[in-house]
């Protein structure tokens, strides 16, 4: 796909949000338009083919310009326009792993012990087909709503560009023993392109801010 090809407003339908690891893509992001948060860079992209087999297409600061707009105007219309097209998810650990063919259930022990209430403890939030799905954590109130059905502050894992993990912030949580953690699963499970971060985050609902601890 050519983007230089389409007319703008194909453009404009056609863009969607991802999420990637800002310093990790630091060249990239050089060229295009994107939002920087934390350590993670929010970019709209246009998708070429399905999720099975796929090209990331971006538009780049040329393009941008030709379509004159601003880069902010782009983050928030992809924004809008996954969350118009792919909504939202949101649902414990188990039921994940009985929709999700192939997902082992052994992954559910990696952050957890086995005594520990997986179900209760650790939630998926990602969008209805699973695909770039990390990027919903960026949706307008996202985070509040879901500390509204927590009922309580959370800490987030970084799993993928295509989900995060959610867990209410327990006493009983170790949030050292989880950071370590999750370093050695992006290195021994994900894929290259499918990681996100290594960093362990913490939603603050006084100040409705996500941070990084």
């Amino acid at each position: 796909m050519n983007i230089n090809e389409l007319k703008t407003n194909e453009i404009f339908d056609k863009l969607i949000i991802t999420v990637m690891n800002y310093y990790d893509n630091e060249d990239l992001l050089e060229s295009v338009p994107h939002r920087k948060c934390m350590d993670l860079a929010i970019v709209p992209v246009i998708i070429d083919g399905d999720i099975n087999s796929y090209q990331l297409n971006y538009i780049n600061n040329d393009s941008s310009d030709n379509l004159n707009v601003s880069d902010e105007f782009l983050v928030e219309l992809a924004l809008s326009n996954s969350r118009r097209l792919y909504g939202v998810s949101f649902k414990s650990m188990n039921d994940y792993i009985d929709e999700v063919y192939g997902f082992d259930p052994d992954m559910k022990n990696v952050f957890f012990d086995e005594t520990d209430e997986v179900p209760e403890l650790l939630y998926i939030l990602s969008n209805q087909i699973g695909f770039l799905g990390a990027s919903v954590i960026f949706y307008k109130d996202m985070l509040k709503a879901v500390y509204q059905i927590l009922g309580q502050d959370f800490y987030m894992i970084p799993s993928s560009v295509h989900e995060v993990l959610v867990t209410p912030a327990y006493d009983s949580f170790d949030p050292e023993r989880i950071k370590a953690l999750i370093s050695v699963v992006n290195t021994s499970v994900l894929k290259e392109d499918e990681y996100l971060s290594d960093n362990l985050y913490f939603y603050d609902s006084s100040n409705d801010k996500l941070t990084i601890i």
